[in-house]
């Protein structure tokens, strides 16, 4: 689902933290290694991209979980980009 600009949010049924930072991972690397083509003469264009995960638990709402996750992703882009981050709450 595309929320805007360059934010698109990704939900993973049944699929816990560490998996889906590993899913999550193998896209990083795949958008990775197919830079995009910008025209004649030119180098492609790299592409990267960084990923916030949120796990869901019976208490999340999704306010909540789109909160978790916006810090995941602040995280990862702080910590270097084009990485996976996991909110683990707590600041941790």
């Amino acid at each position: 689902y595309r929320m805007g600009g360059e934010e698109f949010l990704i939900c993973l049924k049944r699929t816990g933290l560490a998996e889906a930072m590993v899913v999550l991972d193998r896209v990083r690397e795949e958008v990775a290694a197919r830079p995009l083509p910008i025209g004649s003469g030119r180098d492609p264009l790299p592409v990267t991209c960084s990923f916030g995960v949120a796990e869901a638990s019976a208490q999340s709402d999704i306010d909540d979980l789109m909160v978790a996750a916006d810090q995941a992703l602040y995280q990862a882009k702080h910590n270097g980009r084009n990485r996976v981050e996991a909110y683990r709450g707590n600041g941790a």
